[in-house]
C-alpha cells in the first residue's frame, strides 16, 4: 500500500460508505501504530496536557492544517504519510477522518485503545471523532461539539 498518496476510495451510499470508510481508518491507523514515527511523535505529543487523548488531539491540531475533502470522493491520508509529513518539517493537510485515523494511530502506538465516532443527520454522516475513557475528543477543534444536532451515531473500536 502506498503510504503516500492519498486513497481515493468510490463513495458507498449512506452507512454503507460511512462503515466503509471507517474500516479502512480503523485497519491504517493500527497498522501505523507500529511505525518507529508515530511511537516517537506519540510519545513527544504526551507533554502537551495530563490525559493522553487531550494531549494527542493538541498535538494534531497543532501538526496538521484541517482541509476539508472534495465534494466528489473520499480521499484517505495514510497516518505514517502524516507522521512522514511532519518529520519533514511540513505541515500536512487532511479532513477530520485523517485526522481522527492518526490521532487514533497515535493512542494506538501507546497501547490505547479509541474508539471512532461518527455522527450525522438524516441519512448523512458529516464528523467523526474519537472516545476513549468516555471524553471525546475532537482533533479538529479544541472543544467537542457536533456541528448540528447530531440524530445518527455510529461507533467503532480502533
Amino acid at each position: 500500500m502506498n503510504r503516500r498518496a492519498p486513497l481515493m476510495i468510490p463513495q458507498l451510499p449512506a452507512e454503507a460508505g460511512v462503515v466503509q470508510t471507517m474500516g479502512l481508518l480503523r485497519a491504517l491507523a493500527n497498522q501505523a501504530a507500529g511505525d518507529p514515527r508515530i511511537v516517537n511523535q506519540a510519545r513527544a505529543a504526551l507533554s502537551l496536557a495530563a490525559h493522553p487523548a487531550e494531549a494527542i488531539a493538541r498535538w494534531v491540531r497543532q501538526k496538521v492544517r484541517y482541509t476539508p475533502d472534495a465534494e466528489e470522493a473520499e480521499e484517505i491520508t495514510h497516518p505514517s504519510s502524516i507522521a512522514l509529513a511532519i518529520d519533514a518539517g511540513m505541515i500536512p493537510a487532511g479532513d477530520c477522518d485523517d485526522m481522527v485515523g492518526y490521532a487514533a494511530a497515535l493512542l494506538r502506538a501507546l497501547g490505547l485503545h479509541p474508539y471512532m465516532e461518527v455522527v450525522g443527520q438524516g441519512d448523512q454522516y458529516h464528523h467523526v471523532f474519537l472516545s476513549l475513557d468516555g471524553r471525546r475528543i475532537d482533533p479538529t477543534v479544541s472543544e467537542f461539539r457536533p456541528p448540528f444536532p447530531a440524530t445518527r451515531w455510529l461507533r467503532l473500536e480502533v
